[in-house]
């Protein structure tokens, strides 16, 4: 399914599946899908039969199996995650209790080498060594 919602472009055929559920059976089976685009953008894809909340209007007074594309921000597709797919989410999104961030810096050869030397001599990584250096102080 493809879907432009405000200027973007959401496509289940060229993200990413992160996991789905199926709920109910016959009329009242609700599918849905997490999706993960290639910027980093969460959506998930919802369809459901006639008695759910994805029905669609057909004529005057019948419903029929309906789909929808809805953007998540990152805390809803965690918060979906976390009712939906628990057993999965610390495989989807890491530990909770331990988020870590990329950080890119720029230090000379010798504070590097010096750097190096400290984390062979104690057997922890170099993020460990600057990590406890910062919260330590």
């Amino acid at each position: 399914m493809i879907k432009t919602i405000s200027g973007a472009r959401y496509d289940t055929s060229t993200a990413k599946k992160i996991s789905g559920i199926v709920r109910g059976s016959g009329p009242d089976e609700i599918r849905e899908t997490l999706y993960r685009k290639k910027t980093g953008e969460y959506f998930l894809h919802g369809e459901g039969g006639p008695r759910t909340r994805y029905a669609i209007p057909q004529g005057a007074h019948a419903w029929g199996r309906g789909s929808l594309i809805r953007p998540l921000s990152l805390s809803e597709a965690k918060g979906w995650a976390k009712q939906n797919i628990p057993e999965e989410f610390e495989e989807i999104f890491g530990d909770p209790g331990n988020e870590r961030t990329n950080l890119n810096i720029r230090i000379s050869k010798a504070a590097h080498e010096k750097l190096k030397n400290m984390a062979a001599e104690s057997g922890k990584s170099m993020s460990a060594i600057i990590e406890s250096y910062i919260l330590d102080r």
